[in-house]
């Protein structure tokens, strides 16, 4: 849904996933020990679940139940939802930031790394929400996953399937389409209820809504002309104009208020949108804002009534809800995003690698949601889990083989030791200092690979070996590089043994760079050494 911007103000309640110790899957897996993330700098890790930003609504949770039980049991890692009222709440708490109970602004934690949210789906109007988030946070970092979730969103002005089927039987009449709401050629109206059969107590007064306190009104007058459907305040703010108390009528009806059809939204969703389609196509609408979502969810089930709505949703699919089109408007809807905190590919690149490949469609979602409508007494989990049982097809080519290891990773066996061949290998490990990952020709992942003599790596997950400097060497998987000792030099840089010194001569320290910095050792004489060959030392007469 895509009231992503409203100033709400709220605590995060965590919780961590309600997951049946018997599992879902019946995988290997699936009741072995499972493991935290491990984030941050080398040596001050934090131990972690993996953390899901819950938007509060059915189709996201559901889908976020889902992709829960698969960390769990087929990647291994523990989970914690946390729930966020909007997709821009959800898209700050991946960065670690939220808003608290009587201050103002986003509080965010000291480093993006220290956010226990690492991913939440569902976002609707993802890219804009990031480029909102970047004018706020300049650390913002926020890894959007290619292609979104796979399924879209939609919104708009609905009206029960069986109006529709009516209207269609009795005047061939198709209410899907703004065309059918020509109350010049039709009787629109007939089909639903007037605007004096709602109960005003269960109606925001206008005062009270968005109709007379939103600020777009203004720009409504300039889009539309229609100088009627506002008031000017005298400080120069335009507002809604109100009737009845509760009611914004459209153009089309004004004259003829029982010719306008009721719709009712809840808190004041969409109504910028929804008051200036109806101007701009004559759709002849009174529109009112109620009191609480109770009410707004009965509305249309207690009168003939259209409504504001959003898919994925599953609160009026009862009534087959038909959506109205308008000509410019993309059908197909809106990508809705899949977010992920930046450090999640270095920290479990294998679950990164899994919400990049997860992708559900407009029709499994659909099949989710129905049910979900058909189990309401079941936790949403229970649904995601009958969903994987029989779709096993459709999750395991979003699972990454475990020989799948991203760069800084290699392949490990059962034992854990480092391998570099795909039939032995069981899982994938950061490849320690010493080591470097390498990509392998033959297939999609790497191995750790030792640094050869002559080089280190002294950080974890390096992709390369340095070259050790002059007046240093190393061994085979070395971390870091050895000085010369006493009496031994190396000028080459890459060295993989030093050199020792002509003969009766030593060096004053470790680390020499060349054999210039070996001189005659007590009791001998000669001059300064540059050859080692030809740079020798004659003992000192008596």
């Amino acid at each position: 849904m895509s009231s992503l911007l409203l100033p709400w103000v709220f605590l995060w309640r965590a919780f961590a996933s309600s997951a049946d110790p018997v599992g879902c899957l019946s995988l290997p897996s699936s009741s072995m020990p499972r493991s935290n993330l491990s984030i941050g700098p080398v040596g001050r890790e934090l131990s972690m679940p993996f953390g899901i930003a819950l938007p509060d609504w059915g189709s996201a949770k559901l889908v976020s139940e889902l992709v829960g039980i698969l960390v769990e049991e087929a990647l291994g890692i523990n989970v914690e939802f946390t729930l966020c009222p909007d997709s821009l709440s959800c898209a700050y708490a991946v960065l670690g930031c939220e808003r608290l109970e009587g201050l103002s602004g986003w509080h965010c934690a000291s480093t993006p790394e220290a956010s226990r949210l690492h991913a939440s789906f569902e976002i609707w109007e993802l890219e804009r929400i990031v480029d909102v988030i970047r004018e706020t946070v300049s650390w913002a970092n926020i890894d959007v996953l290619d292609g979104g979730i796979g399924y879209h969103g939609v919104e708009g002005m609905y009206l029960p399937g069986s109006i529709q089927q009516r209207a269609y039987y009795e005047n061939n009449l198709l209410l899907g389409y703004h065309q059918g709401y020509n109350i010049s050629k039709f009787k629109t109206w007939e089909f639903f209820s007037e605007i004096s059969e709602f109960d005003e107590a269960e109606l925001f007064p206008c005062a009270d809504s968005q109709i007379e306190v939103a600020d777009y009104w203004t720009s409504y007058l300039d889009m539309t002309g229609d100088s009627e459907g506002i008031s000017m305040l005298s400080d120069g703010r335009a507002i809604g104009r109100c009737w009845d108390r509760c009611w914004w009528l459209a153009p089309a009806c004004r004259d003829e208020f029982l010719r306008c059809v009721p719709l009712i939204t809840g808190f004041g969703w969409r109504i910028s949108d929804i008051v200036e389609k109806a101007a701009t196509h004559g759709i002849p609408i009174a529109i009112a804002v109620a009191k609480n979502h109770t009410i707004w969810k009965q509305s249309p089930r207690k009168h003939n009534s259209m409504f504001y709505w959003w898919e994925p949703d599953r609160t009026f699919l009862d009534l087959e809800p038909v959506r109205v089109q308008f000509p410019g408007c993309a059908s197909a809807g809106v990508t809705l995003g899949k977010a992920a905190s930046s450090f999640l590919a270095q920290a479990q690149p294998r679950i990164r690698e899994f919400l990049r490949r997860l992708t559900i469609s407009q029709e499994q979602l659909h099949g989710m949601m129905q049910d979900v409508l058909g189990r309401q007494e079941q936790p949403l989990r229970a649904v995601a889990c009958q969903w994987l049982q029989a779709n096993s097809n459709v999750w395991k080519t979003w699972i990454p083989d475990p020989q799948f290891c991203v760069r800084g990773w290699g392949m490990v066996n059962e034992r854990g030791d480092f391998v570099f061949d795909q039939m032995v290998a069981w899982a994938c490990q950061k490849c320690p200092a010493g080591r470097f990952s390498a990509s392998i020709t033959y297939a999609d992942t790497h191995v750790c690979q030792q640094c050869p003599a002559g080089r280190k790596s002294h950080l974890p997950e390096q992709v390369t070996c340095e070259g050790c400097l002059p007046g240093s060497f190393s061994s085979v998987g070395a971390s870091d590089c050895e000085m010369c000792p006493l009496d031994f030099f190396s000028s080459a840089e890459g060295s993989t043994q030093c050199t020792k010194c002509p003969p009766n001569r030593r060096t004053r320290y470790e680390g020499a760079r060349d054999v210039s910095a070996c001189f005659c050792r007590e009791g001998f004489y000669g001059p300064s050494a540059s050859d080692v060959n030809e740079s020798t030392c004659e003992s000192c007469p008596r």
